[in-house]
């Protein structure tokens, strides 16, 4: 009973980031948010409040203690009897929910940041429709993707994502809503560029016809 009743406590305590980014990705899926929230942070918030409590009597207890009625029972070192091995246990403990954090951070800045919803529909899902409604809605046809981590391989356009997906109707439907076809991404690649090295001719035809010049193109220009 204890049990869930910490597990209920850490799940409201773990929905608030969860809150948050539905605030900050309005257009995030809301399932995947609460899947990479929860099931990532509640172990990383069990974990700290385990440790913590550690601390808090003196010594390092076993995860089966710390769920039971009697914490006392079982013991790995004291802090006044082993100082050091009880910080060092303290420490490796205190790496599990600093990965768990760290690697949410990280799912994010993927999830979120490198892949939108936007950039999947375009390049993955292939769903043109909600493209669409992005759109009529007043939705940024040049739209970049970001990266807190990996700047150098962000600054993709829906253009970018298309291409590389090889996705001729959202392609066509890009050009329809006027993107431009000659943004280049932090990595200095145009769309152009990704349809030849796709060797995609469809592709590179239907950009060329409408425009679209490589990187290298663009630079003898001086644009």
């Amino acid at each position: 009973m204890r049990f869930l009743k910490n597990l209920a406590v850490n799940l409201l305590i773990t929905l608030m980031p969860a809150l948050f980014l539905l605030i900050v990705y309005p257009h995030a899926s809301l399932k995947a948010i609460i899947f990479l929230t929860v099931g990532t942070l509640i172990l990383a918030v069990y974990m700290s409040r385990y440790i913590i409590k550690s601390i808090r009597v003196g010594h390092v207890l076993r995860p089966s203690s710390y769920i039971s009625s009697n914490p006392s029972s079982s013991t790995r070192s004291r802090r006044d009897e082993e100082p050091f091995l009880f910080w060092f246990s303290i420490m490796i403990w205190g790496a599990f929910p600093a990965g768990f954090v760290g690697i949410y951070i990280v799912n994010i800045d993927i999830c979120f940041n490198r892949d939108t919803p936007m950039h999947q529909a375009a390049r993955w899902e292939k769903n043109i429709e909600y493209l669409k409604e992005y759109f009529a809605s007043g939705g940024d046809v040049n739209l970049k993707d970001s990266s807190w981590f990996y700047p150098e391989y962000a600054g993709n356009t829906l253009l970018h994502d298309a291409v590389s997906g090889e996705n001729i109707e959202v392609v066509k439907l890009l050009i329809e809503n006027e993107a431009d076809l000659n943004q280049v991404s932090n990595a200095g690649r145009a769309p152009m560029d990704l349809a030849v090295k796709l060797d995609d001719n469809t592709l590179a035809d239907l950009l060329r016809k409408h425009g679209a010049k490589t990187a290298g193109e663009l630079k003898a220009e001086g644009k």
